[in-house]
């Protein structure tokens, strides 16, 4: 499914939200997904491949940088991942 990138500054943030239309998300996997070495079943009950660590690396390095991860899926429209960082993150280094 294709996969969309936007970036977009607001109120002093910058805001990326990496969309995918295939794949649904239930609510109660969202923050397994941000667990190091956790996997997640697909919609067949497969376990995805994978070895758990990038989205865990995605979130300490946005948490770093004094901003935030969130997740929004739904089963008509698909998964966004929307990553919330300071226009100014130069305290945080």
């Amino acid at each position: 499914a294709p996969v969309t990138i936007k970036v977009e500054i607001m109120f002093n943030k910058i805001l990326v939200d990496v969309h995918n239309e295939g794949s649904y998300i239930p609510a109660e996997d969202h923050k397994k997904l941000f667990s190091l070495f956790k996997q997640v079943q697909s919609k067949d009950g497969q376990v995805k491949k994978g070895w758990g660590i990038g989205l865990p690396l995605v979130k300490g390095v946005v948490e770093g940088h004094g901003g935030g991860v969130s997740i929004n899926s739904h089963q008509d429209t698909g998964t966004s991942f929307i990553l919330d960082l300071p226009l100014d993150g130069s305290h945080y280094a």
